[in-house]
């Protein structure tokens, strides 16, 4: 779904220091209920409409002359017991050795990929979860582009179809997980499935952990702590289930 042009062909719209961008507003239902979120169903679709947007042919000049990369950095080098003891004694953090020790584990694990994952790059969504699509009368709608640029192709489809079928307490619904891969994979993917993408969602959740941990230590009232916990907690939900999510990422590709 586009944004409105305002000027000159400048999809942006400047009030002083905010910068904005406009949209139709579009009758529709945005699927970011659980219920929703776990239906095979939409999760097929969605994993098509990735699909799809993978396949475009969008340039990809822009973003790589800005600097971006496909991934996130690695975090192997962030001293995470220390950080996590910093949080229990500034910000109240429930954390513990034992989630220091499990961010430490995925900080390997994902430096181990990164160079393999990191070959492969095409332009992605971003952020495809379900909040983020709206389906109306005409089909479905993607909203919310502001995070767009270069990405890994299997490791955007890792997250979206980890977010898309996991229930409210971070379980992963088989069924939607599969549905979710068997709609990209049979609309066409980009290149040979690689469950190593699996990992490669762990480092998308290491960079927003560290991202907020920081955020946190400065401003101990706002959400930022909350994130970071729930954020650990889906990290160890996904080690937890690993052997067999790799199995249903390779049965369905």
């Amino acid at each position: 779904m586009p944004a409105y042009f305002i000027e000159a062909g400048d999809p942006i719209l400047r009030i002083g220091d905010t910068e904005l961008l406009i949209y139709p507003n579009i009758p529709g239902t945005v699927l970011s209920t659980a219920e929703h979120a776990v239906d095979p169903g939409l999760c097929l679709r969605a994993g098509e409409l990735l699909s799809r947007i993978h396949r475009m042919r969008l340039p990809r000049r822009p973003f790589v002359a800005a600097g971006e990369t496909a991934l996130w950095d690695t975090t192997v080098d962030v001293p995470w017991a220390r950080l996590i003891r910093a949080l229990r004694r500034r910000a109240g953090s429930r954390l513990t050795a034992v989630d220091a020790a499990l961010l430490t584990h995925w900080s390997e694990a994902y430096a181990a990929v990164l160079p393999r994952l990191s070959r492969r790059v095409s332009v992605g969504h971003g952020d495809l979860a379900p909040r983020n699509v709206i389906v109306h009368e005409q089909g479905d709608a993607i909203i919310d582009w502001e995070h767009a640029g270069l990405t890994e192709p299997w490791t955007e489809l890792a997250v979206l179809a980890l977010d898309w079928s996991s229930d409210p307490g971070g379980q992963v619904r088989g069924p939607a997980f599969l549905a979710a891969v068997h709609g990209y994979v049979r609309n066409g993917s980009v290149g040979p499935p690689d469950a190593d993408a699996l990992v490669g969602r762990a480092g998308r959740l290491l960079a927003w952990s560290l991202y907020n941990a920081q955020l946190a230590l400065r401003d101990t009232t706002g959400p930022h702590l909350q994130r970071v916990e729930t954020t650990v907690q889906l990290l160890h939900v996904q080690a937890e289930s690993m052997v067999e999510l790799t199995e249903w990422f390779i049965q369905a590709s």
